[in-house]
């Protein structure tokens, strides 16, 4: 290497040393502010006044509940979080049909609205993993 090209070569290594840190805080500076995520909060209806019956399992319970109109609804709390992230619930009416109610998610409060039971005044509900094809639980309720 030559007295000319160490000079440059210091030269450019100078420039470099400068316009390098530059250009970082210029790309800092520049990156927008982002608003932070938000949780999703999805809109749950009241808790219906008269609890008819209620299930305690080792990862969730149940509370079957009423109102004077004689509506019902299933509230489900999840005491920790389900291994099979793809559970539904479903409503099993006398004939056999099922009715899809909700997806449990996570650890967590949900409450679904259920059609009136049936004649034998059972209601079952099936927790079903839709991704794996199986049924996780069933829920036999006699009212």
């Amino acid at each position: 290497m030559n007295r000319q090209l160490r000079k440059r070569h210091r030269i450019v290594w100078m420039v470099l040393a400068v316009l390098i840190p530059f250009l970082v805080i210029i790309s800092w500076l520049l990156i927008p502010s982002l608003e932070p995520v938000k949780a999703i909060v999805s809109s749950q209806p009241p808790a219906l006044p008269v609890v008819l019956r209620t299930i305690q399992r080792p990862h969730y319970e149940i509370e079957l509940q009423t109102d004077k109109q004689g509506h019902l609804q299933l509230e489900w709390w999840s005491k920790v979080s389900l291994r099979i992230p793809s559970a539904v619930v479903y409503q099993v009416r006398e004939n056999g049909e099922q009715h899809l109610i909700g997806r449990i998610e996570a650890r967590g409060h949900y409450r679904f609205p259920l059609e009136r039971k049936d004649s034998t005044g059972r209601l079952q509900l099936k927790l079903y993993d839709f991704i794996h094809e199986q049924v996780i639980d069933t829920i036999n309720i006699s009212l």
